[in-house]
Formats: structure tokens, sequence, C-alpha cells
């Protein structure tokens, strides 16, 4: 089931708190995957509305990864670009490579994982987002 990332309200009591929570920077976790050579090659992760700026994605290994005989490849992107946000290889322990980005949504968007399955590979890992809703792509381009 994917996180949905709402937009702050456009109203919240108190002064300057409205600018405060447009300008904050949040962050989400997707619910734990569990890897194996089974699952969906596509699982959507995140759903981010329109003018929605990510700013870093990683992932956390919450279940080692045990030994098969080949690796599990996984990245994180989009319906547009499949690797546009990080790409890892998850080998039989551990994730060996991450990334990080800065990427613009400027319509609403669903963010997913695409999992390239190995034989006999098993663990788990949930990925996380930094975002700011309500960006501006002016500060972007700058």
């Amino acid at each position: 089931m994917a996180i949905e990332i709402l937009k702050p309200p456009p109203f919240i009591p108190g002064q300057g708190m409205s600018e405060l929570m447009k300008d904050v920077v949040r962050i989400a976790y997707s619910t734990t995957l569990a890897v194996s050579t089974t699952m969906s090659t596509a699982i959507e992760l995140f759903k981010v509305p329109a003018n929605t700026l990510i700013l870093q994605v990683g992932a956390e290994v919450t279940t080692t990864f045990d030994g098969g005989s080949s690796d599990v490849g996984l990245t994180i992107g989009d319906s547009d670009d499949a690797d546009a946000l990080l790409t890892l290889e998850l080998s039989s322990l551990l994730v060996t490579t991450g990334g990080t980005l800065l990427k613009n949504y400027t319509a609403a968007q669903a963010i997913l994982a695409y999992f390239t399955p190995g034989e006999g590979v098993t663990g788990g890992l949930r990925v996380w987002a930094t975002f700011k809703t309500d960006s501006n792509t002016q500060e972007i381009a700058e």
C-alpha cells in the first residue's frame, strides 16, 4: 500500500505557521518490503501531490539479505523513469549503493520501486524520501 504524501493545510493557527509548513522539509517512510523471488516487479511506494520537490531518497535494510544464486536489483523512480531517484544493488548482506537527488514533480505522481528478482535471495527493506510540498520550480533553476 502506497503512502500518500499530502500538502499541508492552507491555514494553520499561529503567526507565520502556514508559511513555515510550506517551507519545512518532511520525511516519509514506505512500508517494509519483504524482498523475495516471488514479489511483484513494480511496487507503488509513495503518491506525491503536484509541486513536490523530492530532495533525497534512501533505503534502510530491515532484514538482512540472505544468499541466493544471484543478486537482486532495485531502482526507485516513477512511471516516466524507473531509475530516476535511486539505484540499489542488494548483495547477499547489504545495500551496496545509494543515491541522492533533486527532482520536482509538477503533477501528481506515483513513486515506484522496481525489482529485478534474483534466485533464492530474501530480505527486507523500507524506502524513505525527504521532500517539500508546494515547491517553487524557480528555486531549482537558479
